[in-house]
């Protein structure tokens, strides 16, 4: 049995708030990722599966991405929830890096040893006394 199916129902779990075109098309392209284990437009849409031709499937990626009614923070509180639980405490590195025109929002959910700086140390692991601890 293909392990492919169990990409979409992870989405009608965990991402319910989205219609479900929606969970299906990116069901396909995460299945289409790790198919192809890249990130080019072209590499995505060959891994991808359904009976299309690489080409319809190239148009449907660019469809979702230019959709402005794919609402991005629906999407993130459904990760949010799903990586964050209410029962742990979980420590979320957040930079922001200067992108010229742009300024871009890295976070970065730390799991795993509980940071020093949790413990009182100074500062943040990777960068002692550059960024402080905020508790």
């Amino acid at each position: 049995m293909s392990r492919w199916p169990k990409v979409g129902q992870f989405m009608e779990r965990y991402f319910a708030p989205l219609r479900k075109s929606r969970r299906t098309t990116i069901s396909v392209l995460v299945v289409g990722l790790l198919r192809s284990q890249w990130i080019g437009l072209s590499r995505v849409a060959r891994g991808m599966l359904d009976a299309t031709t690489i080409r319809h499937r190239i148009k449907r990626i660019g469809r979702f991405f230019s959709n402005e009614g794919v609402c991005r923070w629906a999407v993130t509180q459904c990760l949010v929830e799903l990586l964050m639980r209410p029962d742990r405490q979980s420590l979320v590195a957040v930079d922001w890096t200067d992108r010229g025109d742009d300024m871009l929002l890295i976070a970065t959910l730390c799991w795993g040893r509980r940071p020093s700086c949790l413990d009182g140390g100074k500062g943040c692991p990777r960068h002692p006394g550059r960024y402080p601890c905020v508790k």
